[in-house]
């Protein structure tokens, strides 16, 4: 799965890493791998999904901290898995729900 910016993927494949890879959100080097969904054992569903992309620690702090734009990328992560599973059917989205139990519709 792939998330693209300015032309640039910006899913980590491996997620143990972000050696080359810069924020998602502004560009400076990436310190951080963030999982899109995470909490309750859902970091681990997204490092299988490939729900992941590269943070500075400014950007990680502010997403974590105080929200900033957590909910356009999980909305974004959603959209990006449906569309890399075959589009937004009744049985890709009850496959969604089974794994995040939520739906990240803007």
């Amino acid at each position: 799965m792939i998330i693209k910016k300015n032309g640039k993927n910006y899913i980590i494949p491996n997620p143990k890493t972000t050696e080359g890879y810069k924020c998602y959100i502004c560009g400076r080097t990436a310190e951080h791998t963030h999982h899109l969904i995470y909490g309750r054992g859902k970091r681990k569903i997204s490092d299988q999904e490939k729900l992941t992309v590269a943070l500075c620690n400014k950007c990680h702090w502010l997403i974590h901290n105080r929200h900033y734009k957590d909910k356009e990328l999980k909305a974004m992560a959603q959209e990006t898995w449906l569309k890399n599973k075959g589009g937004d059917t009744k049985e890709n989205k009850e496959l969604w729900y089974s794994m995040f139990y939520k739906f990240y519709d803007n």
